[in-house]
């Protein structure tokens, strides 16, 4: 079974890598774009025992930023 969590924050953790990862997927739907939508992922990958709650609201705001910035222009 497959989720899509689509603009949603999400935030994992890969033990066998050793490393968090703050994410961010984004789906803009439209009909311009080939099969309706463009979809992205704005991530930021840290270290395993890296804090990542000051970088939370900044891959927030940047997913928000490329998405006004692709629905504008």
């Amino acid at each position: 079974m497959v989720y899509f969590f689509y603009n949603i924050f999400i935030i994992f953790y890969r033990n066998a890598l050793k490393h968090k990862v703050v994410g961010c997927p984004v789906s803009i739907e439209n009909a311009k774009y080939s099969r309706n939508a463009l979809l992205f992922n704005v991530c930021f990958v840290f270290g395993e025992n890296a804090d990542t709650v000051c970088y939370e609201g900044v891959v927030r705001k940047l997913a928000g930023y490329l998405t006004t910035l692709e629905v504008k222009y």
